[in-house]
């Protein structure tokens, strides 16, 4: 790199993605070296791609490594004409965990270059505020919780807990909520998950709650996994907030909201490890009825869902999915005024509106199974 700097004559400086590289917030990649130079020339620099500039001020301009670089809110402003949504995102929010620039800087870049390809699109990466994330896993899981309508969190922000400074990687202050993002390139050895272990244990003993995502759930199980968090207490945004309390109590009559309920006060209790009559407070009859019928006879449901998952351990299936079948068998076992297609039909309904993709078809054939077991001794 400093050879390609060098090659395009006095004042050329390194730029975009070989910038991005060098500042550590893009991945190295096989590409040519990219240098800006100010002013029109006519210099060739074979095997270097060379971009030409009216705007290079002193501010804009340093080095790093002994090789003389745009700064960090320079780059990302030339990167944000070339990259994709999704990597200006990454790059931008890896920056800023790099502490290789803040939300001031960047603004400050914006406004005095003033109108230029990419950057509407910086600023619009920006514009949820900071976001120090440290890995592709983190930039995944805050896109999640944004997509999904809940208020930013807290990226890395640090805390000093009994004298030991912790550093959560989502927390939503005033719920007193964490969210880890369990990676492999920060949790897969077994010094982390120690650290890991210590760390949940700390935070839980100050008061405050521990979820954990992993790279699995939050990219092929986003539904189950949006769940979980907005049963654990995540905050949504408020309008969000309220245009749901709104269809909640426009929709509160009906059995099927009522049974979803039931499920989910249950999942909430594995969740949250709240008591079951807490969550059951205020709740309509027919969901109390279903929650804890279910409840009182988990052990034998639990061992019917063992039996009939040939291949698949009770543990291996995802909490959500397991309480739905708990739910639907409760109903087809016990319930004889509800028909066993209709209990099949709603779980299923359920497992495709809150579960991954495999979800619906998996407790389709286990309560398919469980159905014609009970057609056979009813004969």
């Amino acid at each position: 790199m400093p050879a390609a700097v060098k090659a395009c004559g006095p004042g050329a400086v390194l730029s975009h993605r070989s910038a991005g590289e060098l500042w550590e917030f893009l991945d190295a990649e096989d590409r040519r070296p990219e240098v800006t130079v100010l002013g029109p020339g006519t210099r060739l620099a074979p095997g270097i791609v060379v971009h030409r500039t009216s705007q290079l001020a002193a501010r804009d301009r340093t080095r790093y490594e002994g090789i003389p670089v745009t700064t960090p809110a320079r780059t990302l402003i030339d990167l944000a004409a070339a990259l994709t949504e999704a990597e200006l995102r990454h790059a931008v929010r890896r920056a800023q965990g790099l502490r290789r620039v803040n939300t001031r800087q960047l603004l400050e870049v914006i406004g005095r270059l003033g109108p230029r390809r990419g950057s509407r699109r910086l600023s619009e990466a920006i514009a949820t505020g900071p976001a120090p994330t440290r890995s592709a896993l983190e930039d995944a899981v805050l896109d999640l919780l944004l997509r999904a309508g809940f208020e930013h969190p807290d990226v890395n922000r640090p805390l000093v807990i009994e004298g030991r400074r912790v550093i959560p990687d989502f927390r939503w202050p005033e719920q007193r909520l964490v969210l880890e993002a369990d990676g492999a390139a920060w949790h897969d050895n077994a010094i982390a998950r120690a650290d890991d272990l210590e760390r949940q244990a700390l935070l839980e003993a100050s008061g405050e709650r521990v979820i954990r995502v992993t790279w699995h759930q939050a990219v092929t199980r986003s539904g189950e996994t949006v769940n979980r968090i907005r049963v654990a207490g995540a905050p949504c945004r408020p309008l969000l907030g309220r245009a749901r309390a709104v269809l909640r109590r426009l929709r509160g009559m009906r059995r099927s909201d009522q049974r979803r309920d039931a499920v989910f006060a249950l999942y909430q209790r594995e969740v949250t490890w709240r008591p079951l009559t807490e969550l059951l407070e205020g709740a309509k009859p027919f969901t109390r009825e279903l929650a804890e019928g279910a409840d009182a006879h988990i052990p034998a449901l639990d061992e019917e869902i063992a039996r009939l998952a040939r291949g698949w351990e009770l543990d291996r299936i995802a909490s959500l999915e397991r309480n739905i079948m708990r739910v639907a068998l409760y109903e087809m076992r016990h319930r004889d005024e509800i028909p066993v297609e209709v209990a099949i039909d709603e779980a299923v309904n359920l497992a495709k509106e809150y579960c991954g993709a495999d979800a619906p078809g998996f407790v389709n054939g286990i309560l398919g199974s469980a159905a014609r077991e009970l057609e056979e001794a009813r004969q």
